[in-house]
């Protein structure tokens, strides 16, 4: 009995030990994180900091520089003294993904002249896109062909999401960070993809920065081959590494725009283009501005875009970072200002003489951004699609895929914003509503067959009578018949399939087939060329582009008349109230010259009975004054 106390007291005991062994061991752990997110190193000065530092190998080994023989390692490198986890999770890096998939913008392409294909993909679930993976693409093979304007970070993707069995041959595409901080101009896109398209992604950080040479291809290795053997040989730069061993790198914190550029550049082509030395560029580059003095970020890089209504994962306020926060003073909607706008000596955007109703429906970018709308929206190459920056011969105007901008469309908040359109082209097989696209890979051989095109679909098929291109499609259809779906060709807004009575084709809507669009940004042009400067009429005439350009969709192989919309149509205007608005345009100024004239009579009629009135009463007044004269006389 008198043992009970002490074990209740040692059954209370035990509990409360492993409830501190846990707090301690938690508190160890958390503790454990700070100082290691404490530990990077830092200067915080706005000076230049210079990276005279050790490179690491993939396996965290220090490179000798007496016998090198492995490339460097940018995330073991780096993380030495910056958060690698961190920067993984940024805009650029995430798109598997890691996080959310944010709002719509360009997709990769898939693009085939031999069949006619263009297929957006993304790995982020976009209106539109279809996964890499839906089209037959690994991993490997999306970073093969897309990989020549990523800045690496595919083996983080979604926390090792996109694994790859090759990847033991091809090495992680690491992000390479002197793709966007190198201020020497050393790091080379040309040097990079040489590496990416040989699957030798390990290699491609060192081999852009000019700093080994690579001998071998693992593109050539089978699935399973021995990377012990058959990886890829190594010659380091003779003047890569200082008296101590170590490797230079000219880093800047700010990337210059050409880092952005390219990836972004955007390049009209077509018989409407100017040339390029006619172009002025986006005026706020003009100006002196850089890409990142508005498209900021933080250690974490995640990029603000500068949309409105953008919500940045760090909570900041970064409203001031869009059109509107920099050019304009936010209202209370009564006129008064609530706080002041604008960065880096933004001008205060008046908008004199526009009614304020169309700043609620039209966004900024509508009026200043991209090319100026012209009875049909231009074609435009980019950088992401057509791999602009890279050197080749055989570029031309009429490369795969097919973009215009700009095309007017009303966004989520109802306010028409200027996008860039692909229509999708593409063979596929249907199963109910649902289209699984077809790899141009495996169409190709049962098109060449039955169509007989051998390099480009458009171009050798484009002077057939329609007759012909039509019995061709319906024979290309048939070869493609493999019993798991009814074959079809997606394109011009439009799926086509073989008739029921198997001699023609016929067409239906489909969401598949629909354009795919992201928003216009740039290039910004100055207020004296935006839509509305030259007046009313810019957009509230018969003719005005505005709401009355012709949209058509474009198919690479042409089957039928396209599908066209004219803007209005898109925007959900009545094209009735238009006209009726447009009318009270004309004579207008010889309407105000009359309403002028009018009340300039108005005006003399009221002062000549002003003067009859005022001579009235004075000469009331002076015979008041004759009659007071005499009653005093």
């Amino acid at each position: 009995m008198d043992d009970e106390p002490n074990r209740r007291q040692a059954g209370r005991i035990g509990p409360r030990c492993v409830a501190l062994g846990v707090l301690l061991l938690t508190s160890a752990s958390m503790l454990s994180e700070i100082a290691a997110a404490q530990n990077f190193t830092r200067s915080n000065g706005r000076g230049p900091y210079v990276h005279d530092i050790d490179v690491y190998d993939a396996s965290g080994r220090r490179i000798d520089a007496a016998s090198p023989g492995e490339p460097y390692s940018p995330s073991e490198t780096c993380k030495k003294c910056h958060d690698v986890k961190g920067i993984a999770h940024g805009w650029h890096f995430n798109a598997a993904g890691d996080g959310e998939d944010g709002r719509g913008g360009e997709p990769w392409v898939l693009a085939d002249a031999r069949t006619g294909t263009q297929i957006p993909l993304s790995y982020r679930e976009w209106p539109g896109v279809v996964s890499p993976d839906e089209v037959g693409l690994t991993p490997t093979g999306f970073a093969q062909l897309f990989g020549r304007h990523l800045p690496g970070g595919l083996d983080t993707y979604a926390d090792g999401a996109l694994e790859d069995p090759r990847r033991a041959l091809t090495g992680g595409l690491e992000i390479d960070c002197m793709a966007c901080h190198d201020a020497s101009r050393t790091w080379s896109v040309e040097r990079w993809n040489a590496q990416v398209e040989k699957q030798n992604f390990a290699w491609a950080p060192a081999a852009a920065m000019g700093l080994i040479a690579v001998d071998g291809d693992v593109s050539r290795l089978a699935d399973g081959a021995d990377p012990a053997e058959k990886r890829p040989t190594v010659r380091w730069s003779e003047s890569a590494f200082d008296v101590e061993g170590k490797v230079s790198f000219d880093v800047v914190r700010t990337p210059p725009d050409g880092a952005c550029l390219a990836c972004h550049t955007v390049h009209p082509v077509g018989e409407t283009a100017a040339p390029r030395w006619q172009h002025d560029g986006d005026v706020h580059t003009r100006a002196g501005l850089k890409c990142a003095d508005c498209h900021r970020n933080g250690i974490e890089h995640h990029t603000v875009r500068g949309f409105p209504g953008e919500v940045h994962p760090s909570e900041s306020d970064i409203s001031s970072l869009t059109c509107a926060g920099c050019h304009m003073d936010p209202t209370d909607g009564h006129g008064r200002v609530l706080d002041r706008g604008g960065r880096l000596g933004a001008p205060l955007a008046l908008h004199r003489g526009l009614p304020p109703v169309h700043l609620d429906k039209i966004s900024c970018t509508a009026c200043h951004s991209g090319s100026a709308p012209a009875s049909a929206p231009a074609p435009v190459q980019t950088s992401m699609a057509h791999a602009l920056g890279l050197g080749l011969q055989s570029r031309s105007d009429g490369d795969l895929p097919h973009i215009v901008e700009p095309v007017l469309q009303r966004d989520g908040d109802g306010k028409v914003r200027p996008y860039r359109a692909m229509w999708p082209s593409f063979w596929a097989r249907r199963d109910g509503e649902t289209l699984t696209p077809i790899a141009p890979a495996d169409a190709q051989r049962p098109l060449r067959k039955a169509l007989r095109v051998r390099r480009d679909l458009a171009a050798e098929l484009g002077e057939l009578e329609p007759d012909e291109l039509e019995a061709r499609v319906i024979s290309a259809l048939t070869g493609l018949d493999d019993g798991t779906g009814t074959p079809v060709r997606v394109g011009g807004g439009r799926v086509w399939e073989v008739a029921a009575d198997g001699a023609s084709l016929t067409s239906t809507e489909h969401p598949a087939a629909a354009p795919v669009l992201w928003p216009v940004a740039h290039d910004v042009r100055p207020a004296r060329d935006s839509i509305g400067s030259g007046g009313c009429t810019d957009c509230h005439a018969a003719d005005a582009p505005f709401l009355y350009q012709r949209v058509v969709a474009p198919d690479v192989l042409t089957i039928a008349e396209p599908l066209e919309q004219v803007a209005h149509e898109r925007l959900g205007y009545d094209a009735d109230l238009l006209r009726a608005w447009e009318a009270s345009f004309t004579g207008r100024d010889a309407f105000k010259w009359v309403g002028f004239g009018a009340l300039g009579l108005v005006a003399l009629v009221l002062l000549v009975h002003l003067l009859v009135g005022l001579d009235a009463i004075l000469r009331w007044l002076r015979g008041d004054r004759r009659q007071r004269g005499e009653s005093e006389g």
